[in-house]
């Protein structure tokens, strides 16, 4: 699992439904590489959001905090 601090929480989009994050906040997230256009999204787990990009954000927004192996 991975944990990612939130450094730019401004410019949410006006037509933005659901959860955003909050900036200094750490949120388990999972990196994923978007399938449309290859580029990377940081899934924050356990947000809500509606289409287009449902609980994903860019990278440039966090900034990757640790990473742990569960078992």
């Amino acid at each position: 699992m991975d944990y990612a601090r939130c450094t730019d929480a401004s410019g949410r989009p006006e037509h933005h439904q659901g959860d955003w994050p909050t900036e200094g906040e750490v949120y388990p997230v999972r990196l994923v590489q978007e399938a449309k256009t290859g580029t990377q999204m940081i899934y924050i787990l356990g947000f809500s959001a509606e289409a287009p990009h449902f609980n994903g954000f860019a990278p440039h927004r966090f900034k990757m905090v640790c990473s742990m192996w569960l078992n």
